[in-house]
């Protein structure tokens, strides 16, 4: 199955102890979360609420490490035509891309921001 959504906007929440998370909208539709941990290994990128926020398309879950904050803000308000995707038959690993390819991807393996 692959689950690709747009993203407008986002938003930011930070906690205490090194956890926080971009949530990513679509209007008023939950796009998709970039969960912000030091965790390792980091968990698998996977699909949330099948169901959505408003009944529309699974939001995506991605994982970066907590180092990368800076950059993927930075990716969030420059690039332009930003979308989150999963693709569960190519071992679950998202990826935020732009009009001009991918610009940053999540999962086990080989989390990074390009």
């Amino acid at each position: 199955m692959k689950t690709d959504n747009i993203i407008t906007g986002h938003s930011l929440t930070l906690m205490s102890g090194g956890f926080g998370w971009i949530e990513l909208t679509d209007g008023t539709n939950i796009a998709g979360y970039v969960y912000l941990t030091d965790e390792d290994p980091l968990p698998p990128d996977r699909l949330g609420n099948k169901s959505g926020r408003n009944g529309t398309s699974p939001y995506v879950v991605m994982h970066q490490r907590f180092a990368s904050l800076s950059p993927m803000l930075k990716i969030l308000t420059r690039e332009k035509d930003l979308r989150i995707r999963l693709d569960e038959e190519a071992d679950s690993k998202a990826f935020l891309e732009s009009g001009r390819g991918i610009v940053a991807s999540g999962g086990e393996e080989d989390p990074r921001i390009i």
